[in-house]
């Protein structure tokens, strides 16, 4: 049987998503919806964070009200089921830096 994975993981694999969101969306709406491979990465990378934030324990997502956790739940959701009713379709709010600024701190609290 496999151990189970540290939590921390997780939340890295969140902040890396995010961080790929955002490199692969720098060229803003018209270059995202032009390139399909920039669509599929988006909607891989959502579906990672989806799955993640699924693993943090209440614990974590408690001392941590500032993650919007539910809302990056259902964002993954909303894309997933969007993508494959219609095509792809940015979210309206897709990930921002400062998920990113808290996701670290979440993973590297100062001592």
């Amino acid at each position: 049987m496999a151990a189970e994975r540290d939590e921390r993981l997780y939340l890295a694999d969140m902040r890396d998503a995010v961080d790929k969101i955002l490199r692969y969306t720098k060229g803003g709406r018209a270059t995202f919806f032009a390139d399909p491979m920039v669509q599929d990465a988006v909607i891989r990378n959502l579906e990672v964070m989806g799955e993640a934030v699924r693993q943090v324990s209440a614990t974590t997502r408690s001392a941590h009200p500032d993650i919007p956790w539910r809302q990056i739940a259902g964002t993954r959701d909303r894309v997933i089921r969007r993508a494959l009713r219609a095509g792809a379709n940015m979210p309206n709010s897709p990930p921002r830096r400062t998920i990113v600024v808290r996701l670290e701190r979440t993973l590297h609290p100062r001592q």
